[in-house]
């Protein structure tokens, strides 16, 4: 069994291995930027290299990234809906960089007009994302994680978590394809 925390990654993405190590932990999750910005943190390739030599040294045996908050794969103003999947992305990059082996993020909000009207955007932007990962041959899964239950989020019910993967979809897990 590994244990774990979500730490901080202030003064370099590296940092997080010491952290986690001084707590005896074998697992970490981190933020690959700000979780309450746009902008990615451009990780210095020298923190990027430590934090893989520092995991190995550490025997820290699983590392999960978590996206910004701002993803809303349902949003209904297009500038948001770019940016979500874009900064999507770009943690999907980032967490390959440092050999995590998942991104933890939050679908969103459907905004009022219905969990099924959402999911017509939601699915698309899944399938680009992965897409992209499968493109570039980048090891992360995505992860789903639940919204706590509020209002408007398509997490929030494990029953329309579950019905939002149609057996035709090639989500399956949120991974498009077996590695």
């Amino acid at each position: 069994m590994l244990l774990g925390a979500h730490v901080s990654t202030s003064g370099g993405i590296d940092k997080a291995i010491d952290r986690i190590e001084s707590i005896g932990g074998d697992a970490v999750q981190v933020f690959s930027q700000s979780p309450r910005a746009w902008r990615p943190t451009d990780h210095k390739p020298e923190a990027v290299e430590r934090f893989k030599e520092r995991r190995a040294e550490a025997g820290v045996g699983s590392v999960v990234c978590h996206a910004t908050y701002l993803i809303n794969l349902g949003a209904t103003d297009d500038v948001i809906y770019h940016k979500s999947v874009n900064a999507l992305k770009e943690t999907m990059e980032t967490a390959h960089a440092i050999g995590s082996e998942g991104v933890v993020f939050h679908l969103g909000s459907h905004l009022g007009r219905g969990f099924d009207q959402a999911m017509h955007q939601v699915i698309p932007a899944l399938q680009v994302v992965l897409g992209e990962r499968d493109r570039h041959s980048l090891d992360p899964w995505l992860l789903i994680e639940n919204a706590a239950g509020h209002e408007g989020t398509r997490t929030s019910a494990r029953a329309r978590s579950a019905s939002a993967w149609p057996p035709s979809s090639d989500a399956r897990g949120c991974r498009s394809s077996p590695r």
